[in-house]
């Protein structure tokens, strides 16, 4: 065993607060067939005083990140009383400079890349795709922007990297929020979770980018309300008729259950069916010890240790259905699942973890309980933009505007703690004035953009924009299937990437 420690001034691109994230890639444990890999998942360090010190880490291959970038290195087999510096590893497994024989090799083709992106630009300026732009207006700071790019690509070049590199590397999205965001609605919302506008989103986006169809991302094992709120249902539960034993607001997880077999009330077993083409799906649990047992379709069941939190099972090609239960009298907490057709590694992922009826002061909450796990799952997944759609229930519910404002504020801060290069984008839904509250919603509206502002987020408005016939069910204020693509059609325009 080894430990690293220190000061962080001396990591190329940390600061004391940067938070470390390990994965111990020797504790892969492929199944005989290599159809399944289990890992006990990410470790994540924060500096003390100015030193990163990792507790002891397994010797071998692994991968270590930190503000936005990744590197690869060997952990040595030393001595966990003698810890040592993290940098030096890392070095001796970056690759070395070609060699000084390269160099003119490498700078002909440096120049003819710049030759070639200077001759698009040219391409681009005479088509007037590209314009020479004011920004911010009076400021008498120009910059080139290209008009086909959506508000937040314009604003953002660390989301449009991340997004025109997804033909190799995921842009990964996160969507938090009430029941604008989960579906809700029975009779007239949408009738599968896939239709919910952040998958939809995640559809029009790998269209806009030209990547390959993916999975519908984190799914859970039930709905995020009682099940009867909803037209879509996630997964069959079994016995038929037992009691949900809902674990959302004791995780912070929304529609995480606990699973216990044999129990009197409990769920034994949770089956998702899968969307077609599915090429692998992670198992998110968290496990006291005794067995979990994971049954897909295709290949052999495959028997694990529970022990340990939001630990991730990967099964490969799975077939139509993944049924997840524990041992007999094993409890096991099921967090959900992430399904991947194809984009694991490349394309564009979406983990939708909205709740109906949450208000914004409910998610800060969840986010600051060390006891919970939405805050490491979003630092585990790292997302490049987390769209944030709150205060609707803060304003029904007769919450101040400023305390929505203290709520934002937290929820922008939590995140950052865990993803710093996160682009924290706030949503804000047409809503109409309730007579029995003090204010309006025009006036929450008014807290939410200038708390963005100063937090240095960004904001998607669109009550002006989501309107129409058809986009509401009979209560006015959820959205039916089209209003949930009508949505995604609007965060997409928002987030498009042109040439």
């Amino acid at each position: 065993m080894t430990v690293y420690s220190q000061p962080v001034i001396d990591i190329a691109g940390a600061g004391d607060h940067s938070r470390f994230w390990f994965y111990r890639e020797d504790n892969l444990s492929p199944s005989e067939d290599e159809s399944v890999i289990i890992t006990g998942g990410w470790v994540g360090v924060l500096p003390v005083a100015g030193v990163l010190t990792t507790p002891s880490l397994k010797p071998g291959p692994a991968k270590v990140s930190w503000g936005g970038k990744e590197y690869d290195l060997v952990i040595r087999d030393h001595p966990d009383n003698d810890p040592i510096p993290l940098w030096p590893d890392i070095q001796n497994y970056i690759a070395p400079p070609a060699p000084v024989v390269n160099a003119a090799q490498t700078a002909a083709t440096r120049a003819e890349s710049a030759a070639s992106d200077a001759a698009d630009a040219l391409a681009l300026i005479g088509s007037g795709t590209l314009v020479l732009t004011e920004d911010p207006p009076g400021s008498g700071l120009f910059s080139w922007v290209n008009i086909l790019d959506g508000q937040l690509a314009r604003a953002s070049s660390v989301y449009r990297s991340a997004a025109r590199a997804a033909g190799t590397s995921r842009l990964k999205l996160l969507t938090i929020g009430d029941s604008t965001n989960d579906g809700y609605g029975k009779p007239g919302g949408p009738d599968a979770w896939a239709k919910t506008w952040p998958l939809k989103l995640a559809e029009l986006l790998r269209a806009n980018l030209g990547v390959s169809a993916g999975g519908r991302g984190w799914v859970g094992p039930s709905t995020p309300l009682a099940p009867g709120s909803y037209v879509w249902s996630p997964s069959t539960l079994a016995p038929a008729g037992f009691a949900l034993d809902d674990l959302t607001t004791q995780i912070g997880i929304p529609g995480s259950l606990w699973l216990q077999r044999g129990h009197a009330s409990n769920v034994d077993e949770v089956t998702w069916t899968l969307s077609a083409g599915v090429t692998a799906v992670d198992v998110i649990t968290t496990g006291y010890g005794g067995n979990l047992v994971i049954t897909p379709a295709t290949g052999s069941p495959v028997t694990i240790d529970s022990t340990g939190d939001r630990k991730i099972t990967r099964v490969t090609n799975p077939g139509a259905t993944i049924n997840v239960h524990g041992a007999a009298g094993v409890g096991i907490a099921v967090l959900g699942i992430i399904e991947h057709i194809g984009d694991a590694t490349a394309g564009v992922t979406q983990w939708n973890l909205s709740r109906g009826a949450m208000a914004a002061h409910e998610y800060a909450a969840w986010l600051a309980d060390g006891a919970k796990s939405l805050k490491p799952i979003i630092g585990t997944y790292a997302p490049h933009v987390a769209l944030v759609c709150l205060g609707a229930n803060d304003y029904a519910t007769g919450r101040t505007p400023s305390q929505l404002g203290t709520a934002l504020t937290a929820i922008h801060t939590h995140i950052k703690a865990v993803s710093p290069a996160t682009e924290v984008v706030v949503l804000i839904r047409p809503l109409a004035d309730d007579p029995a509250q003090a204010t309006t919603w025009t006036t929450y509206v008014g807290t939410i953009v200038s708390t963005a502002a100063t937090l240095g987020a960004r904001v998607l408005d669109v009550r002006s924009t989501l309107t129409g016939p058809g986009l509401y069910i009979a209560d006015g204020v959820h959205l039916t299937e089209a209003g949930n693509a009508a949505l995604a059609g609007l965060v997409r325009d928002y987030m498009k990437v042109g040439v």
